[in-house]
């Protein structure tokens, strides 16, 4: 990834070989879904490869206007951090009634990086993958001990993933 340092200067929760994992995994795929988007940190890594990317989130994080996670500075900063992609749809909506907008194998690879909790993440994978072309892949974030729910979803749900680098997860489908 050519732009690797300019990625790396967004805020944001993913590590260098995080960034570079996601990127490769995206780099053949011509329409990406991205759930949660965060400051843009992952959507930038994912439009950096050409693809299609639509980056849904509700940016609905903190209402206090003072908090660093307020939800329309966190948006606003989203749009600056990525304004100079136009393979980039950005949908400011919840993820749970914007997905169901989109018909049946429309992705050629989702991206999961916004609830950890078992109960949600079981709820997201399968809302997802029906989303999913015949030979996608799905990828997430926070695979992880850390955030056992994330785990113990992914496993439950395809056995093992097939692959991990640091806390991001694939399978192909």
């Amino acid at each position: 990834m050519k732009n690797i340092k300019e990625n790396l200067k967004i805020d944001g929760y993913m590590t260098e070989e995080e960034l570079l994992c996601l990127y490769d995994l995206a780099k053949d795929r011509k329409n990406i879904l991205e759930i949660g988007s965060f400051k843009g940190r992952s959507t930038f890594a994912l439009c950096s490869t050409g693809s299609n990317v639509t980056a849904v989130d509700s940016w609905v994080l903190d209402f206090n206007p003072e908090s660093e996670i307020n939800g329309e500075k966190v948006y606003q900063e989203f749009l600056k951090n990525t304004k100079e992609f136009t393979n980039l749809t950005t949908v400011r909506a919840d993820a749970e009634v914007a997905i169901k907008e989109y018909e049946q194998e429309t992705f050629d690879m989702i991206f999961l990086d916004f609830r950890t909790e078992y109960n949600d993440y079981v709820k997201d994978l399968n809302m997802c993958l029906p989303r999913l072309k015949q030979g996608g892949i799905i990828v997430g974030h926070e695979y992880s001990k850390d955030w056992s729910g994330v785990t113990k979803a992914v496993d439950e749900r395809f056995n093992k993933p097939d692959g991990v680098v640091g806390m991001i997860w694939w399978k192909i489908i």
